[in-house]
């Protein structure tokens, strides 16, 4: 079960939506950090996605 939640959320291609994103949008990786306090290793292994991001991260994306 847990296999399947993996390929589901590997099939979203959530890292690479946001880093398609953050590019178009013209914003850093250290932008990204510095509104969210993520760090940048951990941005990084979202958006290649070698780590899912959890949805409290996610909207750490959406404020402001």
């Amino acid at each position: 079960m847990a296999q399947d939640v993996k390929e589901e959320l590997k099939d979203l291609n959530l890292g690479q939506k946001i880093k398609n994103l953050r590019q178009r949008k013209g914003i850093s990786r250290q932008q990204i950090v510095e509104r969210t306090g993520l760090s940048k290793p951990l941005l990084s292994q979202i958006e290649s996605e070698v780590v899912a991001p959890p949805v409290a991260t996610l909207l750490r994306f959406l404020r402001p």
